[in-house]
């Protein structure tokens, strides 16, 4: 779900990038207490999300956040990412596996069923080993940093008075960043599994940063949210199919033909809206409508 944060136009670029971090740390600091108290795989992965939004902030805000700590909470929330990656990747598999469209195809298969069973337990007994890594690295000194930053911090900067407006600073930073990322050849499946990997991540930003910037940005600013998002899940999905396929090969589990073969057109289906969503994206009509409305001065 998209918010736009209570932001207003008239306001300064501390205040918004105050509020819209805000906001993502109270949903980290909900998850990570969800993750304690439910066994089920969505905090896990809303925490996953909040995290990757708060860090995405501070880059998009980087210019007014020079004096303060949070680069240093970034590095902080880097390593947590890299904990919870593995563990989420994980949940998203078993996910995917349990949905009704792969039952229905593999529910008699035994060979299946056994290797899903074994997914679970391992789930269940790394569980534990997760929460622990989780209290480490999420412990009271760190939540006591981040709220230094936030309300200390930040109220520092606020009574200086001293950063741009959001409602130019927001458009052109999104309409700059835009421009930067159409320069780039889109990712085909030939390319390196690390360079699909980073143009992924730079789409999840520019989801990100459109999202930060709707207030400001209006329909240019959703346009953007939505083509970046369709192409960071797009190049996600091919990506997975080809990894899990890739790990199948090598595997001592021999599933059904059709199993493969499905994956295998799932992987081309991705790839096919990877090539959609890209041509969307910079087609001529949306450069034109990021200029007009992202790139021009003046515009309050």
């Amino acid at each position: 779900m998209i918010t736009n944060y209570g932001l207003q136009s008239s306001d300064s670029c501390v205040e918004a990038a105050s509020r819209i971090l805000q906001w993502e740390y109270k949903l980290v600091v909900a998850a990570t207490d969800a993750v304690f108290r439910q066994d089920d795989t969505t905090p896990l992965h809303d925490l996953r999300i909040s995290i990757r939004k708060f860090r995405a902030a501070t880059r998009f805000f980087s210019h007014c956040l020079r004096d303060t700590t949070a680069a240093s909470i970034d590095q902080r929330f880097s390593g947590l990412s890299d904990v919870l990656s593995p563990a989420r990747d994980r949940d998203a598999w078993l996910e995917y596996l349990t949905a009704p469209s792969i039952q229905a195809r593999l529910a008699d298969d035994d060979s299946f069923a056994q290797y899903l069973y074994d997914l679970k337990t391992e789930r269940d007994q790394q569980l534990t080993v997760l929460r622990h890594s989780l209290k480490t690295h999420f412990d009271p000194a760190f939540r006591g940093a981040v709220d230094d930053l936030l309300y200390r911090q930040f109220g520092r900067l606020e009574a200086r008075d001293e950063s741009s407006n959001f409602h130019e600073f927001g458009r052109r930073r999104l309409g700059k960043y835009y421009q930067k990322v159409i320069q780039f050849e889109r990712v085909k499946p030939s390319d390196a599994a690390e360079l699909i990997h980073e143009f992924r991540k730079k789409c999840r930003r520019g989801r990100y940063w459109s999202e930060f910037s709707i207030s400001v940005g209006g329909g240019a600013a959703k346009h953007l949210a939505k083509y970046f998002k369709n192409l960071a899940t797009a190049i996600g999905t091919a990506r997975d199919m080809r990894l899990h396929l890739e790990k199948w090969q090598h595997s001592d589990r021999v599933f059904p033909k059709a199993f493969y073969r499905w994956h295998q057109q799932m992987e081309r289906d991705a790839w096919h809206e990877v090539k959609v969503s890209w041509r969307k994206l910079t087609d001529a009509k949306t450069q034109r409508q990021v200029k007009a409305v992202l790139l021009q001065k003046n515009k309050l």
